[in-house]
């Protein structure tokens, strides 16, 4: 009897090892699959090749490794050590939430994306660029508010940009559509209705000011030290003419970053949203900055 019990159990095990195994197998079959009609709807990849993947069973994970992306027009391929994703709510054409992770990103001086920084680059001192995106975001389609969340783009060697971002009257329903891409009609409808309600975005240095800094001295023919000097004096001219107190306090910020240049914060703090529309009305680009009272801060 106890035996039996034993066989029993250790078939439901094997059993249970089989069947998930199998729902693994065409879990992944079928991420291969939508990888593949993703490439076919986006004329900007051309090939993708990948090693490993991984789909969740419990959560709607998904992560690919060792990936190599060609884009259309490009002989050189961008290397990409792993993309993990984060889906809530698979089933909705627009998930609520979502977190995407790029890690080890490798792009050449020598592909032909850079070509027009090619030379710049090169002489700065970069011969290979490795660096990560991650990316999260919440939306809310009742109230048509979408947040992206510590959005992060960063290069070794050169910096970090993090942002978050604030967009209300946002219809994706109308703008995302599974079977076909959005009309120009749809665009002009939708797009210009856009709110901004407010941001955040940080620069963080690593070098690369530096390294620019010395650059652009190089090729204006002056050290360093001078050519820092002489931007600043610039900015000084700049300040005295400039009556704007918003313009002033970021000049005057901007001149301390010169001297360190670590991070700077350019925050966005609208009384209220302000809509696409109102930006293509705006004539001065202090408007701009009045309109959606711009603080940039070290």
């Amino acid at each position: 009897m106890k035996k039996s019990i034993l066989f029993i159990v250790i078939g439901i095990i094997i059993g249970g090892l089989t069947a998930y195994g199998i729902v693994r197998h065409v879990a992944v079959q079928r991420a291969e699959a939508e990888i593949a009609r993703l490439v076919d709807r986006t004329p900007a990849i051309e090939k993708i090749r990948y090693g490993k993947i991984q789909v969740g069973l419990i959560r709607s994970t998904f992560s690919m490794q060792n990936i190599e992306l060609r884009l259309a027009g490009f002989k050189e391929p961008i290397h990409i050590d792993r993309i993990d994703l984060d889906i809530s709510e698979p089933g909705h054409q627009i998930p609520p939430q979502a977190k995407a992770e790029i890690k080890g990103i490798h792009l050449s001086t020598r592909h032909g994306l850079l070509n027009p920084v090619r030379a710049d680059l090169e002489a700065m001192g970069y011969q290979d660029i490795a660096g990560l995106i991650t990316l999260a975001y919440h939306y809310d389609a009742a109230g048509k508010r979408l947040n992206l969340n510590d959005v992060t783009i960063r290069a070794d060697q050169m910096g970090s940009v993090r942002f978050d971002l604030a967009l209300t009257d946002l219809d994706l329903s109308r703008l995302v559509k599974k079977s076909s891409k959005p009309d120009i009609a749809t665009l002009l409808t939708t797009v210009p209705m856009i709110s901004v309600a407010g941001g955040r975005l940080t620069y963080s240095d690593d070098s690369f000011l530096q390294r620019l800094l010395h650059r652009s001295a190089e090729q204006s023919g002056q050290k360093p030290s001078v050519y820092r000097l002489k931007s600043k004096e610039k900015l000084n001219q700049l300040l005295e003419m400039e009556k704007n107190e918003r313009v002033r306090q970021i000049l005057s910020t901007l001149k301390d970053f010169i001297d360190h240049p670590k991070s700077v914060t350019i925050s966005l703090n609208p009384s209220k949203p302000v809509s696409v529309f109102q930006f293509l009305l705006m004539k001065k680009p202090v408007d701009f900055l009045e309109l959606l009272k711009v603080q940039v801060t070290i």
